[in-house]
């Protein structure tokens, strides 16, 4: 198979719509159209890292968080200079309470920075923000459990 710019960007344009719930095709074809697509040779890295990144939503939103995160770390691989399926990744492995994973994921992910990239300081800002909180509760958590665990009586 070969694909035009025009064909990764109609590509891109329906799977965006797809998960936006604007197109009609079942996700498991959906699903393998893209990765299909995903994994053709001649193919700029940045629209290769989008439809895996498209892959790995369309994971996700069938309940397959490890092929998400697969997809996401797929995505990574093929346009290293763009931080943004790290980012994901980390949200996602926050949603399900992986806070180490998800450090280790954002600490990447600012390593490389986002120069120019105006767009995803916000990103950033909400993962540390999230990974923040997610350290003060498990603080508080042990914190409550050492009162728990004090003995009590004479």
């Amino acid at each position: 198979m070969v694909l035009s710019d025009d064909d990764t960007t109609a590509l891109i344009t329906l799977v965006n719509l797809a998960l936006d719930q604007g197109c009609r095709m079942p996700e498991p074809a959906l699903l393998a159209l893209t990765q299909d697509a995903a994994a053709v040779p001649a193919m700029l890295p940045s629209s290769r890292q989008k439809l895996l990144i498209y892959v790995g939503h369309l994971r996700h939103a069938q309940g397959d968080s490890a092929g998400a995160i697969d997809a996401l770390e797929a995505a990574f691989s093929a346009f290293p200079v763009n931080p943004l399926p790290l980012l994901l990744a980390a949200t996602w492995r926050l949603d399900a309470g992986e806070v180490d994973l998800a450090r280790a994921l954002y600490d990447r992910a600012r390593a490389i920075g986002a120069p120019g990239r105006l767009d995803l300081e916000p990103r950033f800002i909400e993962v540390e923000s999230r990974l923040s909180e997610a350290r003060d509760e498990v603080r508080t958590r042990g914190a409550a459990k050492i009162t728990d665990d004090r003995p009590t009586g004479p």
